[in-house]
């Protein structure tokens, strides 16, 4: 987490709860929300929803793919599943809450605790550009560099040699080609082509 984000005085407790009730989780990742320099909550267009129910979700491979919810600052990770692949990621650069959410997801012990835990603190000259999503949507720029960082990611994931089931690792392989293919389209402005993958 980074030095200004904010955790509740109850997030630690909440989640080494939950933790000690289901062995079956092997990652729990907490929902967060935004605040500005000053502490005020920001609301993106594209904000994922906090009922804080306490619902606990299991997330799987699909799920990670198809959108990113879950910084490392929200996770509380299990010490042996850590300790399990450490040797397999010290190595890699793969952002580490990519790894570690795969890798649960493969274990079936990936889940989402509908509790906000977290607000992660952007500033003036930030906040525009990265907390309002429809910014980052008509930047062209700033579009594809986040697309060939998924790229990167999804790239990384598959070379690691992480011991997942074949399906999964067509899955991530399938999604990356994808993936490749809407940023071609959108390098060249290929509206044909993105109709044609939005339709599959």
């Amino acid at each position: 987490a980074d030095q200004d984000d904010i955790w509740e005085l109850d997030k630690i407790e909440k989640m080494t709860a939950v933790m000690e009730q289901r062995s079956d989780i092997l990652v729990l990742a907490s929902k967060y929300g935004m605040v500005d320099q000053d502490g005020k909550e920001l609301h993106g267009l594209l904000e994922k929803r906090t009922n804080n129910t306490g619902e606990i979700i299991k997330i799987g491979h699909k799920d990670l793919l198809k959108a990113f919810y879950w910084p490392g600052m929200i996770m509380a990770v299990r010490r042996d599943f850590f300790e399990s692949i450490f040797d397999l990621i010290k190595s890699h650069t793969v952002a580490h809450d990519r790894v570690l959410s795969h890798f649960a997801a493969e274990k079936d012990g990936f889940f989402e605790y509908d509790y906000k835990g977290a607000y992660h603190r952007r500033h003036l000259n930030n906040t525009a550009n990265e907390e309002h999503r429809i910014f980052k949507l008509l930047n062209l720029k700033r579009k594809l560099r986040d697309m060939a960082d998924h790229n990167e990611m999804l790239e990384g994931l598959l070379n690691i040699g992480l011991p997942f089931d074949q399906e999964n690792i067509d899955l991530i392989a399938s999604n990356l080609e994808t993936s490749k293919l809407r940023e071609q389209a959108v390098r060249n402005r290929d509206i044909k082509l993105l109709n044609k993958i939005y339709k599959n």
